[in-house]
């Protein structure tokens, strides 16, 4: 074999090393910058990636820490080397993101907020085939600290570019357990929407308690600023104390800023008294349309002043007290209505959340028999 053909061979099998090695590099090099890009699309804004290593076509990078004060951390995150993992017969091309610790907090005044994670980043349409396992949720709220358990798994888009989702949230503990299920489909052009399934929920607060709690309700933005929900919860028991109510069906539909909420139930210790509350939450403010029925007018007037005793915000007292549900008034009320007989006796409130008016109405004969005003300057009129 002659020196020429040799030499005539080399460069041929010296420029593909070359190219080999240069195209191997540079998807190694990648790595690290398409692990931070799926870290960003998540809202991440200051990631710090770890140690990598490479392992069947994959590039595992470990220990990265999610912000400067090391609140939040993540044990690994893995992102395919598609090239390498096909000539290594990988069967796998999603990422990985395990182990995955958020420290923050929740409040009424800021929101959920977390060091170096900004939600307004959040891209899921940018968002590779993933699996998320074993994240952990922990926040500081006003009702004390709650951890949060996270597992999903976002596939790669169909042929109409919706990628499907699935989620798992959990939390058990005192104050809050819920277990939750999020199925649905991410857009590329950034719209989404979800069907959550609620098992085995309920709530222990310093002034509202809730157990054997279900239901569903779904969520979908499509190109507005606010999602649009709609759905429906189930209590075994809600208290809100001092009322207690078993049997409780709730509906929701709307907006943040345009909800409508309804709730029937029935009132715990009276036979026979039902609770109804239909309240619409507007840019004006919130209007409330609620009664309280039962046969007994003397459990009626029980009630009535277990209200003055319903505190969830410190406005409350403020909202309840323009029904005017003083001691003295019931006692007039009482005397007003000792000489009436119905066959039901409902409460009725009308009003804003700052502003209640409130009328006692008697039913006989399927026909109403009389009304009584709560403000007694209008009772005599």
């Amino acid at each position: 074999m002659s020196r020429h053909f040799l030499f005539k061979l080399g460069i041929p099998l010296i420029l593909l090393v070359v190219v080999a090695t240069g195209t191997y590099a540079y998807v190694l090099n990648g790595a690290k910058s398409n692990a931070l890009h799926t870290l960003g699309a998540l809202g991440f804004t200051n990631p710090n990636i770890g140690e990598t290593k490479y392992q069947k076509g994959h590039a595992f990078h470990l220990n990265t820490q999610i912000d400067d004060q090391n609140l939040s951390t993540l044990e690994l995150i893995s992102n395919p080397l598609p090239l390498v993992a096909n000539i290594m017969g990988s069967n796998t091309n999603d990422y990985l993101i395990a182990g995955l610790q958020v420290t923050g907090r929740l409040d009424r005044k800021s929101g959920l907020d977390v060091t170096s994670w900004m939600p307004s980043k959040v891209s899921a349409s940018k968002l590779p085939p993933m699996i998320m396992k074993k994240t952990n949720i922990d926040l500081m709220t006003p009702i004390g600290g709650l951890s949060f358990d996270l597992n999903a798994q976002i596939s790669a888009p169909n042929q109409d570019g919706l990628k499907d989702v699935v989620i798992n949230l959990n939390t058990k503990q005192y104050e809050l357990k819920f277990n939750t299920v999020w199925e649905g489909t991410i857009s590329k052009s950034g719209d989404w929407q979800y069907d959550i399934t609620v098992n085995d929920a309920g709530f222990n607060l310093d002034k509202a308690q809730a157990s054997r709690l279900s239901g569903w309700f779904t969520l979908q933005k499509a190109g507005t600023i606010f999602p649009e929900t709609s759905g429906q919860l189930n209590f075994g028991m809600l208290t809100i104390t001092p009322i207690i109510l078993h049997n409780v069906d709730m509906t929701f539909e709307g907006t943040y800023g345009d909800m409508q909420t309804i709730i029937k139930a029935n009132v715990a210790g009276f036979e026979n008294m039902t609770l109804a509350i239909d309240t619409k939450q507007t840019e004006s403010g919130r209007t409330i349309s609620a009664s309280i029925e039962t046969n007994d007018k003397d459990d009626l007037l029980k009630v009535m002043a277990q209200l003055r005793d319903v505190k969830l915000w410190q406005s409350d007292q403020a909202n309840l007290s323009s029904l005017m549900l003083t001691e003295g008034n019931l006692k007039s009320l009482y005397s007003s209505l000792k000489d009436k007989n119905a066959d039901t006796y409902t409460l009725q409130v009308n009003g804003t959340a700052l502003s209640l008016a409130g009328k006692i109405i008697g039913n006989k004969d399927n026909s109403q028999s009389f009304v009584i005003s709560l403000d007694p300057a209008q009772r005599n009129l």
